[in-house]
């Protein structure tokens, strides 16, 4: 778990999960690092590369109950819906997706965003409860399929970043063709949770070109 705890709390404190894109897989920082900086916050991040939206849940009520008092802002990365953990008889656990561990059967859509979305709402539901504010993006998108279900209209869209794999790698913002974010990544991403928590840090994007 990379942190950084405030003493006694008397700053902001974030927490944030999610896959690689969250922790700065091939980079020596990810966004919940320059996001603190720009907010002088503390921050305990759990994300961690490959894991499916199961693992993210879980992790995510687990390390919550034990935050006290509560974060005053949670930023959940939604993973790729076909990605889930699997356990064996020993409790060694895998990530399973359509290129690792296929053996194992990564789901198959529709029912991997019908999942993620069922995640989505009992994460909304218990942060609500809580009064904790928290912020989504799913980085790989939903199947469309999903919008006819009765728990879609459930879903506050408005707590969501549009924040897509396909314009960044579109824009030149990741540094491979998987969707990493580069530096340059990285900053859009925290400009754009800055833009819906009323900041304005204009971090820099050489790129010209943005869609």
């Amino acid at each position: 778990m990379d942190q950084i705890w405030i003493e006694k709390r008397k700053l902001m404190f974030i927490y944030t999960n999610g896959c690689s894109i969250a922790s700065g897989y091939g980079l020596d920082t990810n966004y919940t690092k320059i996001l603190s900086e720009q907010l002088n916050s503390g921050y305990t991040t759990d994300s961690r590369p490959a894991v499916g939206n199961d693992w993210i849940f879980h992790k995510t009520l687990e390390s919550l109950i034990n935050i006290n008092p509560n974060p005053d802002l949670v930023i959940i990365q939604w993973s790729s819906p076909n990605r889930r953990v699997h356990q064996d008889f020993d409790g060694k656990e895998w990530y399973v997706n359509t290129h690792d561990h296929t053996h194992l059967y990564p789901k198959f859509e529709p029912m991997g965003s019908k999942h993620t979305l069922h995640y989505i709402y009992c994460m909304q539901e218990w942060l609500v409860k809580r009064g904790i504010n928290y912020l989504f993006f799913d980085y790989f998108g939903l199947d469309l399929s999903i919008q006819i279900l009765n728990v879609y209209k459930e879903i506050n869209w408005d707590r969501f970043i549009d924040l897509k794999r396909d314009f960044f790698v579109q824009n030149g913002l990741t540094w491979d063709n998987l969707g990493h974010p580069n530096m340059e990544g990285l900053n859009y991403i925290v400009n754009k949770i800055g833009e819906k928590l009323g900041h304005n840090f204009d971090l820099p994007i050489k790129k010209n070109k943005l869609m």
